[in-house]
C-alpha cells in the first residue's frame, strides 16, 4: 500500500518493479488483472469487521477474475487469516476452526462440486524453520484468539 516503505536487508529503499517490467521476467503474470478493492486513505484506521470485508471483496473480485481457474494468493497477515475466514463461509469467529496464525503458515481451500470452499489444511508449517514455528499467534486478529 506504500511501495516508498519498501527496504531490503541492508536498509536501501526498494520500489516494486512494474507489471510491464515483471511479465517480462514471469510469463505466467496476467497483466489485464485490475485490483479488486481500491485502497483510500479513508478506508483505515480499521476495525476487524471492516478488514474481514475488504478482505472478502478482494477474494471475490480475484476468483472471478480468475473465471475458475486455480489461484494462489500469497498475503500478510491478518488477511491470510480473514481470507481463511471467509472461505470457511461461517457467520461469526465463534462457529469457525480458524485458531492463532502462525508466522509463514500455508492454508488450502478446495472448492466443492456445490461451489462452496472446503478447508484442506491450516496454517502449515513443515516447511518453515523451528524459530518461525514459534511465532503462532503473533499476527492473529485478536477475534480468533482461541
Amino acid at each position: 500500500m506504500t511501495p516508498s516503505l519498501l527496504v531490503d536487508r541492508s536498509g536501501v529503499r526498494t520500489y516494486p518493479r512494474s507489471v510491464e517490467v515483471l511479465t517480462k521476467i514471469f510469463q505466467n503474470i496476467d497483466a489485464s488483472y485490475a485490483k479488486a478493492v481500491e485502497i483510500t486513505a479513508e478506508m483505515f484506521p480499521e476495525d476487524e469487521s471492516k478488514l474481514i470485508e475488504r478482505c472478502r471483496d478482494a477474494l471475490n473480485g480475484i476468483i472471478n477474475h480468475a473465471n475458475g481457474e486455480n489461484i494462489a494468493i500469497v498475503a500478510h497477515a491478518p488477511c491470510v487469516q480473514a481470507l481463511a475466514f471467509v472461505m470457511e463461509g461461517v457467520q461469526s469467529v465463534q462457529d469457525s476452526k480458524l485458531e492463532k496464525w502462525p508466522l509463514g503458515g500455508i492454508t488450502k481451500f478446495s472448492r466443492e462440486e456445490n461451489g462452496k470452499w472446503e478447508m484442506d489444511f491450516y496454517g502449515v508449517t513443515d516447511h518453515m524453520p523451528g524459530e518461525y514455528k514459534e511465532g503462532a499467534g503473533l499476527w492473529s486478529l485478536p477475534c480468533f484468539d482461541k
